[in-house]
């Protein structure tokens, strides 16, 4: 895909600007309804606006009700970039509403908080000319990757069951639906909602690309950013009770009609959307509907389809799902369950939660705990996965729950630090902070320290609450910490997103030492993402821009650093065990290594298969287990990095870092499936 640049942009727009546009605003009847969608204004500190308000002055001129802007508002989500597009806002003259995109989330301190305080809540619905518009969040919290969470799929359920399936409906998520390249992990459950009803257009995101698509019988459409000179119209026009759209790109800058619809809805040609469910043993044939053309595992990967029947040959034990291209393209779906006896790791039980789950389980005595998007925090048995409590802290968590002593300490989008007791989850204490609470505790000298969107880290009395300290991080835009703080019993370390290392005195809060990470490159390359880890009097500290760092604990004097001669280190935590560090990889094979805590050499590489994001190892006996994007839970041999067993969990993006103890591996995704597995010996 060809990106202009900011001056050919200029350019075309000046040029159009100067000429009268091809497609006046002609007059409607009063039912109908003229609006606008764009996406991708990516507006910035010092790029995109001039470009942005030159399309608006376009957008102006037709005199529509009302405009879209489907996410990526934003480059990094800054309070002081959405400053900058309030200008856009003001010079809009219609009615305009915003979807969260990746870059409004994935580098912000505050995120979809701000968001919200700035435009309402991420999503909703409204009327407006006899049509139901309905403005979805796809994001995941400090991510690029696409999810919906399940109070927002039960809301939209029942507001579409309030609105009946005569009304059109238009749909807008930054994150695209219903392509090849899987963007939204649990699109099918938006699609079974939405089936029934009369939409009429699914207006997507994040592609930067001019496109139109069928996703089994609903339209959907993607522009490039508005910045790069495209935005389309959209015209429902009761008298003709038809529905037109035109396009508006630098390469054609006269609106140009792509696609026309019936306002009515078509019943004849839809059916209640139905997934089936299947179970099979590895190897063993699956039977094709009939008619069926195709076949594709997982979307993505093609299946042989030879007499009427599909082979799970090769296919990882665990959930799948088979896509089925049927005739006039039409698509049927199968849930596979893929049963494989000679699998080292059999699943010993299964428990739904109530949310996703993005970050790092914790394992301890008899209990395995886990926080969701959905802001629960749940203890289970590690026995039989029986929930023996559930605390419900508001906002969602991606703060990882940390169990210490007689508490369960767990941060929350809300602000709020929480110690929960081990055994009951009631509320032992809460600490308030300024912002929401990304990054997860660590306990040392009596006190909890934890980094709070806001940039300041606080120490608070773990057994009372009482705040005890607070150190401030540098101020700046990128001021503030996700990691987990990581403890040797005297010092916290903590990675900022300002490519700085901190290390604080645990009893005074007070600054030791500090060291940058990737200093010379851009924040994006911070050591923010995977959390320290402490050990041989070092910290060992990832940072995205390929490098592992080894600091002297006491002094911060840098003893080695490691760069990945294949896919780059950087999002996923290394883990410690003696002399050896077990890290992920950042890259479509999956690499783990391998590396000497003492010298930074690498021992082994392994490959997984597919892509590794932030979820990190977890130790188990001779064993190491690690997450892909996926849903693939890999086991690795710790000696030789021998990838030994896989298997899938329940669709859902596989983010979450597993846990170990007693012999067993638990893991979860943002499908809120959390599963148990037994290692073998």
């Amino acid at each position: 895909m060809s990106i202009l640049s900011r001056r050919e942009v200029l350019k075309a727009g000046a040029a159009l600007c100067a000429a009268p546009l091809a497609v006046k605003a002609s007059a409607l009847q009063p039912e109908s309804l003229r609006f606008v969608y764009f996406s991708d204004t990516h507006v910035t500190l010092n790029r995109n606006l001039a470009e942005c308000l030159a399309m608006l002055e376009e957008m102006n001129a037709l005199r529509p009700a009302l405009g879209i802007n489907g996410g990526d508002v934003t480059d990094y989500g800054w309070r002081s970039e959405y400053e900058r597009y309030a200008q856009f806002q003001r010079e809009a003259q219609f009615e305009l509403h915003h979807a969260a995109g990746n870059h409004d989330v994935r580098w912000s301190p505050l995120g979809i908080p701000l968001f919200e305080e700035l435009f309402g809540q991420s999503f909703g619905a409204f009327e407006k000319g006899g049509c139901l518009f309905v403005v979805l969040d796809s994001t995941v919290p400090l991510s690029h990757w696409g999810s919906y969470a399940q109070p927002q799929l039960t809301w939209l359920e029942q507001r579409l069951a309030d609105a009946g399936r005569e009304i059109p409906v238009f749909i807008t998520t930054h994150h695209w639906v219903g392509r090849d390249d899987l963007r939204v992990d649990n699109e099918l459950e938006l699609y079974r909602i939405i089936e029934p009803y009369n939409v009429k257009m699914i207006m997507n995101g994040h592609g930067h690309s001019d496109l139109l698509w069928d996703w089994m019988g609903v339209p959907g459409v993607m522009n490039k950013g508005l910045y790069q000179g495209s935005w389309m119209q959209f015209v429902v026009d009761r008298a003709k009770g038809e529905i037109s759209a035109s396009r508006r790109t630098v390469e054609a800058p006269q609106l140009t009609d792509f696609w026309t619809g019936k306002i009515a809805p078509d019943r004849a040609k839809r059916r209640v959307w139905a997934v089936g469910r299947r179970q099979a043993n590895a190897g063993e044939l699956i039977k094709a509907p009939s008619g069926a053309l195709s076949a594709a595992w997982n979307k993505t990967t093609p299946a042989v389809l030879a007499a009427g029947a599909v082979a799970a040959k090769g296919i990882t034990a665990g959930e799948h799902q088979l896509y089925w291209r049927m005739p006039g393209g039409r698509v049927e779906v199968d849930n596979v369950e893929i049963v494989d006896a000679e699998n080292l790791l059999q699943p010993a039980w299964r428990t739904q939660l109530s949310g996703g789950v993005l970050s790092h389980l914790e394992a301890d005595q008899d209990t395995v705990y886990a926080s969701t998007l959905s802001g629960d925090v749940f203890a289970l048995r590690q026995e039989t996965g029986g929930v023996l409590w559930r605390a419900e802290l508001g906002g969602f968590c991606h703060s990882s729950p940390v169990a210490v002593g007689s508490q369960v300490l767990i941060g929350s989008s809300t602000g709020d630090m929480h110690s929960l007791d081990r055994r009951s989850g009631l509320a032992a204490w809460k600490g308030k902070t300024g912002g929401p609470i990304y990054a997860s505790a660590a306990v040392a000298q009596g006190i909890a320290a934890c980094a709070s969107g806001d940039g300041k880290v606080r120490g608070w009395d773990a057994a009372t609450g009482q705040l005890r300290w607070e150190w401030q991080q540098p101020k700046s835009e990128t001021g503030f910490s996700q990691s987990k703080a990581a403890t040797d019993g005297r010092r916290f370390c903590i990675g900022g997103w300002d490519n700085m290392l901190y290390c604080l005195n645990a009893s005074t809060g007070k600054l030791e030492w500090k060291m940058p990470c990737c200093g010379d490159m851009s924040f994006h390359y911070s050591p923010a993402i995977g959390s320290p880890a402490v050990g041989n009097g070092m910290v060992y500290v990832p940072a995205n821009g390929n490098k592992l760092y080894a600091f002297d604990l006491a002094t911060g004097e840098e003893k080695w650093v490691f760069a990945s001669p294949g896919e780059k280190v950087g999002y996923s935590s290394p883990r410690l065990n003696g002399r050896r560090l077990f890290i992920g990889c950042l890259g479509d094979t999956g690499q783990v290594r391998c590396i000497d805590a003492m010298t930074g050499k690498e021992i082994w590489m392994a490959q997984t298969g597919s892509t590794i994001y932030d979820s990190s190892p977890a130790l188990s006996g001779k064993w190491l287990a690690i997450l892909s994007v996926d849903g693939t839970l890999s086991l690795i041999a710790q000696a030789d990095g021998r990838v030994a067993s896989q298997h899938r969990l329940p669709p859902g993006l596989g983010l979450c870092t597993p846990a170990a103890h007693n012999g067993r591996i638990f893991a979860s995704s943002l499908s809120g499936a959390l599963l148990a597995f037994d290692t073998p010996e």
